[in-house]
């Protein structure tokens, strides 16, 4: 809490649900955003990869007709969250098997990076819907986002 008695910025900085065109142009929605919440960090930057990942997966693979993503940041941890209405599908139980060099376009790697990138990574299945949490650790500082309903 600050002097004044309010949570600091960092505190409850959110974004609430953000409709995404089921297109990989909603990459770009997602990156600024979240840019302007939390900074254009390397660390943001390995989040924003593993974010890019999963929307090509739910563009490419999903047959959703619905997205959505919101964000939080809680201190030096961001919280994003992406929901879509296409076939269910659990990427924590998907367990790459190691590929050989040559192997490594036929696919599953984006499910590792997202793995190897998050803090925490989250999947249930709500009311017809995927949604996928993630959790990154990221330098704390201020951001600058106004504050939404989160999800």
């Amino acid at each position: 809490m600050t002097e004044n008695g309010d949570m600091s910025l960092r505190q409850k900085e959110s974004g609430g649900q953000r409709k995404l065109p089921i297109a990989l142009d909603a990459f770009d929605i997602v990156r600024e955003t979240l840019i302007s919440a939390a900074g254009n960090t390397a660390e943001l930057r390995q989040a924003l990869l593993a974010c890019d990942e999963w929307i090509a997966n739910v563009v490419h693979y999903s047959a959703a007709e619905d997205f959505a993503f919101a964000f939080r940041v809680d201190g030096s941890t961001l919280h994003v969250s992406f929901s879509d209405d296409g076939i269910p599908f659990d990427p924590t139980l998907h367990v790459g098997a190691a590929k050989e060099f040559e192997a490594l376009d036929l696919g599953g790697m984006g499910l590792a990076l997202i793995r190897e990138s998050a803090a925490d990574m989250t999947y249930e299945r709500v009311n017809g819907r995927n949604v996928l949490r993630l959790s990154f650790f990221i330098p704390s500082g201020d951001g600058n986002c106004e504050e939404e309903e989160s999800i």
